[in-house]
């Protein structure tokens, strides 16, 4: 399943790969070279929105789908921490748009434990999103223990993150976001980079085996859609295509 031995970074929250570079979050694979040299190819880890139907919510679970939270939810569940692992998204994509009061709420009451988090960003909004999210991670940093996630847009370069995607206390990865057309034509490109650097990459609005395939060949480490939050009947076909990587890389 790739290289699982590893030793601890002095001063880090990484674990390393024998080879030297990163493992990713679940320590079972590298992030570097080694892996595409062994040819061992990327089964990305699935997320998918919280709901209220407890119907959709088992369909997920039984299929290994994490949880994404965002500061619209809360109040809505009992208990803001969601059931079972989750990554926290900024909101910027839902209901209202990003919200910075909720946002730092949501950071205080489920921040520290989610697997990533996404900083704050402009959909679509190039340059402007960039500094939207260097403004934010300074305080999402503070808070992270595992991923802080920059989100790339429409217009952006490798040239305009690769400097923030090595920090010394936390790992900065990539979140994948942007319009449909300039997601698929660029996400690639920002797997390349992901594996130059070491750091993990994840792909928003990925409900389809077509996109699915897509964020595989890119290299993604993790993907989210909202199909499964809203059609129990969709769950087991995301996650069966995204461990299935290899198969589904060909329908791209």
């Amino acid at each position: 399943m790739g290289a699982v031995t590893w030793r601890e970074q002095p001063s880090s929250c990484h674990r390393l790969c024998s080879c030297g570079a990163r493992l990713r979050n679940d320590w079972l694979f590298c992030t570097a070279k080694c892996r595409a040299e062994q040819g061992l190819h990327g089964k990305p880890v699935v997320y998918a929105s919280r709901t209220g139907s407890a119907r959709n919510l088992a369909a997920m679970a039984n299929a290994g789908i994490r949880l994404l939270a965002t500061p619209q939810q809360l109040g809505r569940y009992p208990d803001a921490r969601p059931p079972w692992p989750y990554m926290l998204d900024n909101g910027a994509f839902g209901e209202g748009g990003f919200q910075p009061d909720r946002f730092r709420e949501a950071l205080r009451l489920i921040g520290s434990d989610a697997d990533m988090i996404v900083l704050p960003d402009i959909v679509c909004g190039g340059r402007r999103s960039l500094e939207l999210s260097l403004d934010w991670m300074h305080r999402v940093l503070q808070v992270a223990r595992h991923y802080v996630l920059l989100p790339v847009q429409d217009g952006m370069e490798p040239q305009d993150v690769r400097r923030y995607l090595d920090h010394p206390a936390c790992q900065v990865g990539i979140f994948v976001g942007g319009s449909t057309e300039w997601k698929e034509s660029t996400m690639r490109m920002w797997g390349d980079l992901a594996a130059e650097m070491a750091v993990w990459m994840h792909v928003g609005r990925v409900n389809t085996g077509r996109r699915m395939a897509l964020a595989v060949a890119a290299g993604a480490h993790s993907v989210d859609g909202s199909s499964p939050t809203r059609f129990s009947c969709r769950a087991a076909p995301l996650a069966t295509s995204a461990r299935q990587g290899d198969f589904f890389r060909g329908a791209a």
